[in-house]
């Protein structure tokens, strides 16, 4: 489970880089996105510093706010 947002026409999401989906991507970037009835496929990258993303940070405390 992981906490997602979309903004931008993009989808965001925020982990710690130590955790095991951070280490996916740095081995596979092809990534899918599953919820309900609907995958979406893409390829994933890596944004180092989130919080250097002002809109980033508005869109992520705004959809959960005890999580960030």
């Amino acid at each position: 489970m992981m906490n997602v947002i979309c903004f931008d026409g993009k989808f965001y999401f925020q982990t710690d880089k130590n955790f095991r989906k951070c280490k996916d991507i740095e081995f596979n970037t092809n990534v899918a996105l599953c919820t309900d009835n609907v995958q979406i496929e893409d390829i994933a990258r890596q944004i180092v510093y989130p919080k250097d993303n002002i809109e980033f940070c508005r869109c992520f405390e705004k959809a959960f706010p005890k999580a960030f």
